[in-house]
């Protein structure tokens, strides 16, 4: 957990992770391993998400951004040109275990995507609890919903009027974890311990040699 007033990079007030998920047609596969492929329809509209990749790694040049993307493994097996356009412009690519959750398993509120305002004003009202105390905020967006141009733009309007502001700094998880295990490491802050379910001590996957 991070305190409050962490010193930012450039003076920034606060830090930001507009991190991206990369599930394209996992959840089909995950669901009917046997009859997936036949579902057309429903492979059309997951798959968009190729296309909603590319739309994102572009409009993230523009402002200058790198990013964090969750990736499944299927998709890196399966779509390795995908991947490699976020990784060849320097992108994070994050674990996102190898498979995804099957969608009925979710509520109809989580399931249905918001409208585009109505996703942007969310991702503000986060933003702003952490820009009030100095802290650090992400969020999780999806290429399949709002890679779509009508939806990207309303995402860029976003991202511009945080660079507006002149204090924020907007980096992937990698840069912003390491930025605060090294103010750690060095004595300047303090990190809170909080337990994680079903593990009784530090989770072996994550300790550092």
């Amino acid at each position: 957990m991070l305190q409050s007033n962490i010193p930012w990079p450039g003076g920034a007030r606060c830090a930001i992770c507009i991190s991206w998920d990369i599930d394209i047609d996992t959840t089909i596969h995950l669901e009917r391993p046997d009859t997936g492929y036949k579902e057309y329809g429903v492979l059309s509209s997951l798959r968009y998400e190729e296309v909603g990749i590319h739309n994102v790694v572009e409009a993230l040049e523009e402002p200058g951004l790198q990013q964090t993307f969750f990736v499944c493994g299927w998709c890196l097996e399966r779509y390795p040109g995908v991947c490699g356009e976020i990784i060849s412009h320097g992108h994070e690519v994050a674990h996102h275990g190898y498979l995804h959750e099957p969608p009925n398993e979710q509520s109809p509120e989580r399931e249905s995507p918001k409208p585009p305002q109505q996703a942007v004003e969310y991702f503000m009202s986060t933003f702003d609890a952490a820009y009030r105390i100095g802290g650090f905020a992400t969020t999780i967006w999806h290429p399949e919903i709002s890679g779509r141009p009508s939806r990207l733009l309303a995402w860029a309007d976003m991202v511009r009027e945080l660079q507006k502001r002149g204090d924020v700094w907007i980096a992937p998880l990698r840069d912003i974890a390491g930025h605060v295990l090294k103010l750690s490491e060095a004595g300047e802050i303090s990190l809170r311990e909080v337990s994680v379910p079903f593990y009784t001590g530090p989770i072996p996957e994550l300790e550092r040699s």
